[in-house]
C-alpha cells in the first residue's frame, strides 16, 4: 500500500482520482473525487483475493477508458 499511498499523497489538491478494481468485469468503486482520504480507505479495503479465475485486463482497461471520455484531458 505504500505505492497507492505515496500517488494519493503526490497528487495536487485540485486532482480528482477515482478507484476501480477488475475481474471478470470492471467494477467503479469510488468515482472521481478530490477526497483523497476516500480513495485511501477504498484502496485499503481493495480485496485481492476474489477473481483470479476471471481476470481480463484488456476489457477492463477498455471499459476504464470508455469511463474517461467525458472528463477532459
Amino acid at each position: 500500500m505504500r505505492a497507492s499511498d505515496a500517488l494519493l499523497n503526490n497528487l495536487s489538491p485540485y486532482d480528482r482520482v477515482a478507484i476501480a478494481s477488475y475481474s471478470k468485469d470492471p467494477e467503479l468503486l469510488l468515482d472521481f473525487t478530490p477526497d483523497k482520504p476516500t480513495a485511501e480507505f477504498a484502496l485499503h479495503n481493495l480485496n485481492f483475493t476474489l477473481g483470479f479465475a476471471e481476470l481480463n485486463l484488456s476489457s477492463s482497461l477498455a471499459s476504464a477508458i470508455d469511463w474517461l471520455a467525458p472528463f477532459p484531458r
